[in-house]
C-alpha cells in the first residue's frame, strides 16, 4: 500500500499520529512514562529453543516444496523417466543376468553408471536453489536468533524425505525393468535402495554446501554442470583411475556410489576369462577385474561409508559457512 504513493505514506502516517496507539505507546513513553536511565534492567537473551525452531522451520520449509507442485513433480520423475529409457534403448537384453561375456559386461556397467548419474543429477538439481534463495530471510532471522542448527536440520530432514520419495520411485522402475541374479550378500532391490538413497542424498548435501557458497541463483544455476562433470570423468567407468586421477576420484560421490551399484550387480562376474587365439593373439576384455566391484560386504561397507562420509563433510562445511556469514 505504501508503495502506492507518498500521498498514501502521509495519510498513514497522519491517522497513526491521530490514533490511541500513538499516544499510549510514542507521546507518554517520551515524556512521563519512560524508565530511569539507572532503574533499567539489562537486556537478556533469550535462549533459542532448538527443538521447536527446528519443528517450525521443518513445517513451513515442507509447505513450500508442496506449493511448488511443478517442480516437485519433475524433480520426482526426472530419474525414473531416465531408467525407463534405458530400457527402451537396450530392448530384450537384461545385462544383469547371464553368462560371463564381453558385450554384458560392458553393457551392465553402463546401466549402472546411469543409475548413478540419474540419482546424482536429480540430487544437485534438488538442492541447488534452497539456501540462496533465502539469504535475505535467513539474515533476518539470524538476527533475531535463528540457530544454524535448527535451520540446516530443516533443510535435512526435509531433503531426506525427497531423496526417500524419490529413491522409491527410482528403485520401483528398476525393479520393474530390471533383473539380477541372486547375491550373496543382501537382495539385488534392498542393496539398490540403500545405495541409490545414499547416492541421491550426499549430492544433494554437496548441492546445499554450494548454495551456501554462491551469491545469487544464477550462480547456483551455472554450478550445475561444473559440478557434474568431475562426477562423470573421475567415476572410474569412462577413464581408468591411476595416479592423481585415482586420488581425485575419492572425492566424487560417483566413485563410491558405482562401487557399491557394482558390488550389488557382481560386475566382475560378468567379465569373461582372456581368450587366447591360436597365433598367441588374446582377446582384450572389456575392462579389467576391479577391486572397486569385489561382491563382498567388506567393500559394499566401505562405498556406503564413504557416501555417509561425503554427506557428514558437507553438511559440516555448510555449517562453517553460513556461520561466517554473520562476521560478514
Amino acid at each position: 500500500m505504501l508503495e502506492e504513493g507518498e500521498a498514501i505514506a502521509q495519510e498513514w502516517s497522519l491517522r497513526f499520529r491521530k490514533s490511541p496507539q500513538f499516544q499510549n505507546y510514542v507521546v507518554n513513553h517520551l515524556t512521563g512514562g519512560e524508565t530511569p536511565e539507572k532503574n533499567r534492567q539489562p537486556a537478556t537473551h533469550k535462549l533459542a529453543n532448538i527443538p521447536r525452531q527446528l519443528s517450525i522451520l521443518t513445517q513451513r520449509y515442507g509447505q513450500l516444496i508442496k506449493r511448488d507442485k511443478l517442480n516437485l513433480l519433475l524433480n520426482l520423475l526426472t530419474a525414473p523417466v531416465g531408467i525407463l529409457l534405458i530400457r527402451l534403448a537396450i530392448g530384450d537384453r537384461d545385462p544383469f543376468i547371464g553368462d560371463a561375456d564381453t558385450s554384458l559386461a560392458s553393457l551392465a556397467r553402463q546401466v549402472l553408471f546411469v543409475f548413478t548419474c540419474a540419482a546424482i543429477w536429480v540430487g544437485l538439481s534438488s538442492s541447488l536453489q534452497e539456501l540462496v534463495k533465502e539469504t535475505a530471510i535467513y539474515t533476518r532471522e539470524r538476527l533475531v536468533n535463528l540457530r544454524i542448527v535448527s535451520y540446516l536440520g530443516s533443510k535435512f530432514l526435509i531433503l531426506s524425505g525427497l531423496a526417500l520419495l524419490q529413491t522409491l520411485l527410482m528403485v520401483g522402475i528398476i525393479a520393474l525393468c530390471f533383473s539380477a541374479k541372486s547375491n550373496p550378500l543382501l537382495p539385488w532391490i534392498l542393496g539398490v535402495s540403500i545405495t541409490t538413497f545414499l547416492t541421491i542424498i550426499s549430492a544433494m548435501s554437496l548441492g546445499v554446501l554450494v548454495s551456501a557458497r554462491v551469491e545469487n541463483s544464477a550462480q547456483a544455476n551455472s554450478a550445475l554442470p561444473l559440478l557434474l562433470l568431475p562426477q562423470i570423468i573421475f567415476s572410474g567407468v569412462l577413464f581408468k583411475m591411476e595416479g592423481i586421477s585415482r586420488v581425485v576420484s575419492w572425492l566424487m560421490v560417483s566413485r563410491w556410489s558405482m562401487g557399491a551399484y557394482g558390488s550389488l550387480g557382481d560386475i566382475n562376474s560378468l567379465i569373461p576369462p582372456p581368450v587366447t587365439l591360436p597365433d598367441g593373439t588374446i582377446i582384450p576384455q572389456p575392462f579389467e577385474l576391479s577391486s572397486v566391484y569385489e561382491p563382498t560386504w567388506e567393500n559394499l561397507l566401505l562405498n556406503w561409508g564413504m557416501l555417509g562420509l561425503h554427506l557428514f563433510i558437507y553438511w559440516g562445511l555448510t555449517a562453517i559457512i553460513q556461520k561466517q556469514k554473520d562476521i560478514i
